[in-house]
């Protein structure tokens, strides 16, 4: 829907660096803290359903990305025909909304209609997209599920609902390393990320009798259910009549914590004086070769949604592409 006086955001930053090198060069070191402030932010408002449903953009807010860039190459081999350089770099990363022109909060989108309500919100003094649901205690003596009664009323209901966490990580890192021996050169990269979670509606629904196939598909769920656990089971008892599974709860909130090793290449190259007609670089590449996490899903590091809602629903899992294994083999060639 277009949105009349809808402007550009604007942005202050104040960064300071300090950057240093040691050993003849051989360690270089770069520090740097940014403080980013954008105002008139664009975010989603809804309309209500009795109006046509929908959302609008509009400029509301102020939000503050905060933190620490750190960066450190070594050369750590460095002679005639052998080299190996090694460089890491990582990200602090503090995202907090200021406000939202008035707003007490924007709610997210409904990620799953028909199986679950809003899962986030854009809240002052919360990081942008934070979950916001019900609280998961447990099971009681008869394997239903127990949420918190924040209210203290008696009754859960949606005024139950809390912060339950964020999908930003706090830290991101990246590290490289490349090793070359005569002709042959071969590049490691390895990335991560710490301190987000991740809602898996996946496992939600498989371990719900909820959407199209009203079965429950999930093997955990039998096997660390209830009914063949009892007590300190993991999934509710399948045979209660009266239990209540909530999709927008802290019961399938995963931490997104992963390190994978996201490329090896592997090279040699021939000059011309050898091909007689160019210089050739032979290679093998290999991408996404394993995942070091404790997420349930199918990927920590994929999304679900367009771009246009990454920010708020970034850290819903609802059954996203994985990040695909590939291995290519190639020849670079220099006339």
């Amino acid at each position: 829907m277009a949105t009349r006086n809808v402007t550009w955001e604007k942005t202050k930053q104040f960064d300071f660096g300090l950057d240093f090198s040691i050993l003849d060069n051989r360690l270089e070191l770069s520090v740097d803290y940014f403080n980013r402030k954008t105002t008139d932010a664009l975010l989603q408002k809804s309309i209500p359903g009795y109006n046509g449903g929908g959302q609008y953009w509009v400029n509301s807010g102020e939000i503050r990305n905060s933190g620490v860039d750190f960066s450190m190459t070594g050369r750590i081999l460095d002679r005639h025909d052998l080299s190996w350089t090694s460089t890491l770099n990582m990200t602090y990363l503090k995202n907090e909304v200021l406000s939202l022109a008035g707003d007490k909060f924007l709610p997210g989108t409904t990620p799953a209609s028909g199986m679950v309500t809003e899962v986030n919100r854009i809240i002052p003094g919360e990081s942008i997209g934070a979950f916001y649901g019900y609280e998961w205690i447990g099971l009681d003596d008869k394997g239903n599920n127990i949420y918190a009664d924040h209210k203290k009323d008696g009754k859960i209901d949606s005024e139950d609902r809390v912060i339950l966490g964020k999908s930003i990580p706090d830290v991101t890192f990246g590290w490289n390393n490349q090793l070359t021996w005569k002709n042959w050169d071969l590049n490691c990269f390895v990335g991560g990320s710490f301190g987000a979670k991740k809602l898996n509606l996946v496992r939600f629904t498989m371990a719900s009798m909820v959407g199209d196939s009203k079965f429950i598909t999930l093997r955990d769920a039998y096997n660390k259910g209830f009914d063949k656990v009892g007590t300190g089971a993991e999934y509710p008892s399948l045979q209660s009549t009266s239990n209540t599974t909530r999709g927008e709860s802290s019961q399938w909130l995963e931490k997104a914590d992963y390190i994978r090793l996201e490329n090896v290449t592997l090279g040699y190259r021939l000059s011309k004086s050898i091909t007689k007609f160019a210089d050739l670089k032979l290679y093998v590449s290999a991408q996404n070769l394993f995942t070091i996490t404790g997420y349930k899903g199918m990927d920590p590091a994929s999304h679900s949604f367009s771009s246009a809602n990454v920010d708020i629903n970034n850290g819903v899992d609802l059954g996203a592409y994985p990040t695909p294994r590939t291995i290519t083999l190639g020849v670079k060639m220099n006339f």
